[in-house]
């Protein structure tokens, strides 16, 4: 993909603490792996950046409350409009350095942030792209190298999940891949919206903690 006009690829790494100070590492986190699961950059001529995310509109009020309190926190003006095309929440907000963070976000800078940012990623891929199911949490996407590194944090977590690439039907236009993760992440304290949704937070003592 071309680099779009406007982004600069040498912008301090300390830039994310200089301009989003209000976000915790969870957060910052969350927001990384929101975008890679379902979100959306674009930059125009007319020098608008702006950041979109997708959520079901039926079961996705929770994540929708959620992030808006993040981005508010920081500041950002938050647009909310539903999709006409399906059940779709439509979030968008405009921040040249929100965008540029997340452009050049690489997933191999997940091997150099704190162990709260990488549970707050796994938990934003899981708010996107997750599925829950009874005792069964999955996380379907085409982007192997993904799930890969999402994988590669719950092992970290010591939480067990199984990587498989799926059967590809005649609708497919792409291959997908399926992660299965043990519900025993609902035992460390994540910020997945889904997660609690289905299993409500257990009490602090109960629950691992990470510095």
């Amino acid at each position: 993909m071309a680099l779009p006009l406007g982004v600069n690829l040498e912008s301090p790494p300390l830039a994310i603490f200089l301009f989003m100070p209000k976000f915790t590492e969870k957060e910052r986190g969350y927001l990384v792996g929101l975008y890679y699961g379902d979100g959306y950059i674009y930059y125009d001529k007319s020098r608008h950046y702006t950041i979109s995310f997708f959520l079901n509109s039926i079961k996705d009020n929770d994540i929708l409350n959620y992030l808006k309190k993040v981005l508010l926190k920081q500041g950002y003006n938050v647009f909310i409009n539903k999709d006409k095309r399906g059940n779709w929440f439509v979030i968008k907000l405009y921040s040249q350095e929100l965008y540029n963070y997340l452009y050049n976000y690489e997933l191999i800078k997940l091997n150099f942030e704190t162990i709260n940012f990488k549970i707050g990623f796994i938990s934003g891929v899981i708010d996107a792209e997750g599925y829950i199911r009874k005792s069964t949490i999955e996380v379907i996407n085409t982007d192997l190298e993904l799930l890969q590194t999402t994988q590669n944090i719950l092992n970290e977590l010591n939480i067990k999940s199984n990587l498989k690439k799926r059967i590809k039907s005649k609708k497919d236009k792409k291959d997908s891949y399926r992660l299965l993760v043990s519900t025993k992440i609902k035992t460390i304290k994540h910020n997945s919206q889904k997660v609690y949704r289905h299993y409500p937070a257990k009490a602090p003592s109960q629950q691992t903690n990470y510095p």
